[in-house]
């Protein structure tokens, strides 16, 4: 864990920050700015849920499949209600899978809105 925890710090502060910084100082713009970041993010994504997604035999269940598919393919807002802690790595995994439940879906950025402690935890604050 410790391991992937350095990637992603790595890759972030290695390509992340001189990305921002170019972003903010107007060098590069905003369209290309989007598209490294998505790629940093796809590339950083899975390193973070991967393990603990495999290793804790995660199962995702789904009422409405074919609504998630569908709210994947146009910008969506989804609403939770929940008492978790890991919710967004299960949102992070699902934007992030291509293929669920046998039905092609396209990868996609999550974003997310999210209480006041969880700046505080490790990667993800």
């Amino acid at each position: 864990v410790t391991l992937l925890f350095l990637n992603v710090l790595v890759d972030l502060i290695l390509l992340g920050v001189p990305v921002f910084i170019l972003h903010r100082i107007g060098v590069l713009p905003t369209k290309l700015y989007l598209s490294f970041t998505t790629k940093i993010i796809n590339w950083t994504t899975p390193i973070v849920f991967t393990m603990p997604m495999i290793l804790s035999g995660t199962k995702i269940y789904c009422n409405d499949i074919e609504l998630l598919v569908e709210a994947k393919s146009k910008n969506s807002l989804l609403l939770a209600n929940h008492g978790s802690r890991i919710d967004w790595m299960v949102g992070m995994f699902v934007g992030f899978t291509q293929s669920m439940a046998g039905r092609v879906s396209k990868r996609i950025r999550v974003g997310f809105v999210c209480e006041a402690p969880i700046q505080f935890m490790p990667l993800i604050g």
